[in-house]
């Protein structure tokens, strides 16, 4: 593992976690599968009927959004930029720069988007007329990859508090 050769394991796997906790994301944000019931399948922005197999936008199905479906919609897109943010921080402290700072500045990336996307999935969770039980992969993947966010913040954090300065 040459490209890792003078990196502390702790931030290797900081690295990894961000990585995951993006791509987890990006599956869960962009997937239309955050509700499924017996008939179709919907996610934050498309609605599919599956007697049809047609797809629909969520604004051109749906005229008025509830207020909460549209704050998810916005706190998801901020955790998805968030992460794309954390994984450019911990690409940058683990293969270029190697300077103690970017460790703060990867763990905030990361608890920035494992906090705005676990706040929209909560919010998503309370939306009336949504069965809980229908709730389907994205809307659980999302979760996950807060999780993973917040930890890989935790990492990041450990990693600037036992490395030494150079």
């Amino acid at each position: 593992m040459y490209c890792f050769k003078d990196t502390a394991p702790i931030v290797i796997a900081g690295f990894i976690i961000t990585v995951s906790a993006f791509v987890i994301h990006l599956i869960g944000f962009a997937t239309p599968y955050w509700i499924r019931d017996y008939d179709s399948h919907d996610g934050l922005w498309l609605v599919c009927d599956d007697q049809n197999h047609q797809c629909l936008s969520m604004s051109v199905f749906v005229k008025d959004l509830p207020a909460k479906f549209k704050a998810t919609q916005a706190l998801e897109c901020i955790a998805f930029i968030s992460y794309v943010a954390a994984v450019v921080c911990a690409s940058l402290q683990t293969f270029v720069m190697k300077q103690r700072m970017m460790y703060i500045i990867g763990a905030l990336t990361n608890f920035v988007a494992g906090g705005f996307s676990l706040i929209g999935c909560i919010i998503f969770s309370t939306i009336e007329n949504i069965n809980t039980s229908d709730l389907h992969f994205s809307f659980a993947f999302c979760i996950i990859a807060s999780i993973g966010g917040v930890v890989a913040g935790v990492f990041f954090i450990l990693a600037w508090k036992w490395i030494p300065a150079n």
